[in-house]
């Protein structure tokens, strides 16, 4: 039985390293990647804490 490739595989294998992309150096400021846990980091960290005061209120009242 023959083994079925994942299209993605070869795609990935396939893909240039952004250091040997020539437009790397031109569009890299030395910064950390935004990802999307980066862009929601301030969101995740508000909601952690309106729930924490939200149960605090629950359990002193």
């Amino acid at each position: 039985m023959q083994q079925q490739r994942d299209p993605w595989d070869e795609h990935e294998r396939d893909r240039i390293p952004p250091e040997l992309d020539p437009a790397f150096s031109e569009f890299d400021d030395d910064r950390p990647s935004r990802t999307m846990a980066n862009r929601l980091r301030p969101v995740i960290w508000i909601a952690a804490l309106a729930a924490l005061v939200a149960m605090t209120f629950t359990f002193v009242l």
